[in-house]
């Protein structure tokens, strides 16, 4: 299941933790490691003796690397495996608390509750499989210390018996050996958790590389959409089943509980679906699939190509008209006032100062209505070949309800649309009309 909404979020800022840990905890410390060790060999040289510079710099730096190399070989795939792992039991958790009445009324919440305990049990292991291998790695580095400390002494007393040298000038190679253990054995966290880093930066990587492809504009051609002749959507769920072509539009209505929203989110492929995760769909689960394919299935970018979605709180950005809209592609003014025409706002943008007027946070400036429907033009510039409604009317009057519904069948006239409604589920862009129910008890 790839990545999708929150647990993108949630997956970056941990990839980016991680990230700033390969700077903190091991090339800055790294670094300053290898400086400090150059220098003190240099000052040791002269000071003490080259046979004391030289017992300190060679008993560090080659094999303190090699067992520190060893440990980050080590901990590789225990540390990715934390990591990963960690971050399934947060996205399992989260679903859990937010699906619960769901669960429970399928009677599903203890199998979800013992799947998060063995995903527990897996992190767990491969916590201890990692403090396992920094343990090991600590040992040997104390080791370390005490035969460099001993190699010190040793060339100190060589050079006290054998060249005259002052005892107390001979005994600093040994406090120096003893110092320079600092340089070394705080590096252990940052070589364990390598295998987490490097997890993160491929992750990185690929962002980056598909942020780098440039956005659609709306006369783009649109990414491929899959098998030859595929419906646009299918869906089987217990209480329907219907596919969609071009053009066709579906209103989904139930009451509230229902699943409409959840729904929208599972083709919009932002909630996995029950017992997909483990591959045993649950049997009342809905059967998804876009253009032939299930959610899951498609590339993160060409899948928001084809999808768009246009959830009841929808997010406006401190800043212009035209910011906000840019949001969904890179648009020239004229289509930016038809995608507000679609939506009927045009005129109230206009009054307001046009594309350059700004909005506060989170878009106050707006009335509720107002901004749904500066959502709602976002969506239409995208020219999504589906686009999923929720709650497209809400906090609308009737009359400007009808005009955006017919605004947004113009100005999209081959996308299918699949709207989650509790009113105006009769208007007459809707072809089909579906009705979810509550599950009954258990």
């Amino acid at each position: 299941m790839r990545l999708r909404s929150e647990a993108v979020l949630t997956r970056i800022v941990a990839d980016v933790d991680a990230l700033d840990g390969l700077a903190l905890r091991l090339l800055l410390p790294v670094i300053a490691g290898l400086l400090t060790h150059v220098a003190v060999f240099v000052v040791l040289g002269w000071l003490v003796g080259w046979p004391v510079a030289w017992a300190i710099f060679i008993g560090y730096v080659p094999i303190a690397a090699l067992v520190l190399w060893r440990l980050g070989r080590r901990g590789l795939a225990p540390s990715e495996a934390a990591e990963t792992t960690a971050q399934t039991l947060r996205r399992g958790l989260i679903d859990m608390i937010r699906d619960r009445e769901s669960l429970i009324l399928r009677g599903r919440i203890g199998a979800r509750e013992e799947a998060l305990c063995e995903t527990d049990r897996e992190l767990r292991h491969a916590a201890r499989q990692l403090d396992a291998h920094e343990r090991d790695a600590g040992f040997l580095l104390v080791v370390l210390v005490t035969l460099i400390t001993g190699m010190a002494l040793a060339a100190g007393g060589w050079l006290v018996t054998g060249t005259g040298e002052s005892a107390a000038i001979a005994a600093i190679g040994v406090f120096v050996a003893l110092a320079l253990a600092e340089t070394v054995l705080p590096l252990r966290r940052g070589f364990a958790e390598l295998g987490r880093m490097a997890g993160a930066a491929r992750r990185i990587g690929g962002f980056a590389v598909t942020a780098g492809t440039p956005r659609d504009a709306p006369s783009s051609a649109m990414p491929d959409a899959g098998p030859p002749g595929a419906p646009v959507l299918t869906v089987r769920t217990p209480d329907f089943g219907f596919a969609l072509k071009p053009s066709d539009a579906v209103a989904i209505t139930g009451p509230s509980g229902a699943g409409k929203t959840t729904l929208l989110l599972q083709i919009a492929g932002l909630v996995q679906i029950a017992g997909a995760g483990d591959g045993q769909p649950h049997e009342d689960a809905p059967e998804i699939a876009v253009f032939g394919r299930p959610p899951s299935d498609w590339d993160e970018m060409a899948f928001r190509g084809l999808v768009t979605m246009v959830p009841q709180r929808s997010a406006l950005l401190r800043g212009t008209i035209r910011e906000n809209l840019a949001l969904a592609a890179d648009a020239t003014d004229a289509e930016m006032w038809a995608a507000l025409a679609a939506a009927d706002l045009h005129q109230t943008i206009d009054e307001r100062g046009g594309l350059d007027a700004r909005l506060g946070e989170s878009g106050a400036g707006l009335s509720g209505g107002q901004a749904r429907r500066l959502c709602l033009a976002r969506a239409v510039l995208k020219r999504p070949r589906l686009l999923l409604l929720d709650e497209p009317t809400e906090g609308l009057d009737d009359e400007t309800s009808h005009l955006v519904l017919f605004g947004i069948r113009r100005a999209l006239p081959d996308t299918a649309i699949v709207a989650a409604l509790h009113r105006g589920s009769g208007h007459p862009v809707f072809g089909q009309r579906y009705a979810l129910r509550i599950p009954p008890r258990i």
